[in-house]
């Protein structure tokens, strides 16, 4: 089934490709079969209203929930997928009722409510078989991408500066490279990564305020990259919109930033990455905490230009893929900064900038 499958979806990519005019083409690709796929497929859902011309997002059943970001999960019982509410866990699956955000009732149909983006990974597979058949293209991983919904393969092309280093952005001109550290002060910076929280305990009252106020030994992620920027911290809500905006003065001008905040947490007691003498747990492609998903709503936000991610854990090599890769999708720019770049940060934060008054 995958073998034939897989033949096929190189057929249709050769459509595309020698018709770049094209944006599509019919491929039938129900969750009976995009269930074996999901190693080399982004699978996120995304159910949306199916009266007339709606397509607003449908809202959690749940009557205390008010969410629309869900997760997509296997039922290895029956070989077939399931959505479940990211915020209060209710699950979902094919033909249950649904709300959309303006009260139109529908029935859920995975079918057409799951995107599937090609991972970096299954575009150099799919490259190495173009090259063995003496196909005339390859897929340009850089400036092209693919995606499935509703039968249909869609090709993309990207166009301008997708990813940027930390380093890039104006708020961190004057910030050292780890390379200009000593080898002392990356070891501290590399164990106080460990006490900076995602945001503090009184985040309901303060969060929105505060890194207005100077009591230092409040302090967590959010205001210490919202005093950065002279940004805003965001508290966490059930209509949650990144955790902090980062505003930066480009040369082309005003970019506002949106970042999204994965601390430390706990340090693991085995299965790790020891860095400078700390032993720091990963996020993967197969558990990232709710990362991958809270990427993916963003980018499907048209008033979003540029996300920024923050972590105080190891981002693994395939989940970072896969979010510049959404990215790609939506012609969004990203900034990743992982546990290597916050020493940096957090030692120009704590020598400069909280000492500049």
């Amino acid at each position: 089934m995958t073998d034939k499958k897989l033949i096929e979806l190189i057929n249709r990519i050769n459509v595309l490709k020698e018709n770049t005019d094209l944006k599509s083409t019919d491929f039938y690709f129900p969750i009976e079969i995009s269930y074996y796929f999901t190693d080399i497929l982004i699978t996120l859902p995304y159910p949306t209203c199916n009266k007339d011309t709606c397509h607003f997002p449908s809202v959690c059943n749940n009557e205390k929930c008010d969410s629309s970001d869900y997760k997509i999960l296997k039922d290895v019982t029956t070989r077939t997928f399931y959505m479940k509410c990211e915020k209060c866990n209710e699950e979902f699956r094919n033909n249950d009722k649904f709300e959309c955000v303006d009260k139109h009732r529908n029935k859920l149909v995975l079918n057409n409510s799951i995107y599937y983006i090609f991972h970096p990974l299954l575009k150099v597979e799919l490259n190495c078989i173009f090259k063995n058949m003496n196909l005339p293209y390859q897929i340009q991983n850089d400036s092209e991408t693919f995606f499935i919904k509703e039968n249909k393969l869609y090709r993309k092309e990207i166009k301008g500066k997708i990813t940027y280093s930390w380093d890039e952005l104006p708020a961190f001109k004057k910030a050292p490279k780890i390379e200009e550290l000593t080898q002392i002060v990356r070891e501290e910076y590399a164990r106080r990564i460990k006490y900076f929280l995602e945001r503090c305990n009184n985040r309901k009252k303060m969060c929105r305020s505060c890194h207005l106020n100077k009591k230092k030994e409040e302090i967590c992620l959010l205001k210490i990259f919202s005093e950065i920027s002279n940004g805003q911290a965001h508290p966490h809500s059930g209509d949650e919109f990144g955790d902090f905006v980062f505003p930066q003065q480009f040369s082309y001008g005003l970019e506002n930033i949106i970042g999204i905040v994965k601390s430390f947490g706990t340090e693991p007691k085995s299965k790790g990455e020891n860095f400078l003498g700390v032993l720091f747990r990963k996020l993967t492609y197969k558990n990232s905490e709710h990362l991958l998903e809270q990427f993916f709503q963003l980018s499907l936000d048209d008033s979003v230009r540029f996300v920024m991610v923050v972590s105080g854990r190891v981002i693994e090599s395939r989940l970072e893929s896969a979010l510049i890769e959404i990215a790609r999708w939506k012609q969004k720019k990203v900034v990743i900064i992982k546990p290597k770049d916050l020493i940096s940060i957090l030692y120009y934060y704590f020598t400069t900038v909280i000492n500049k008054e």
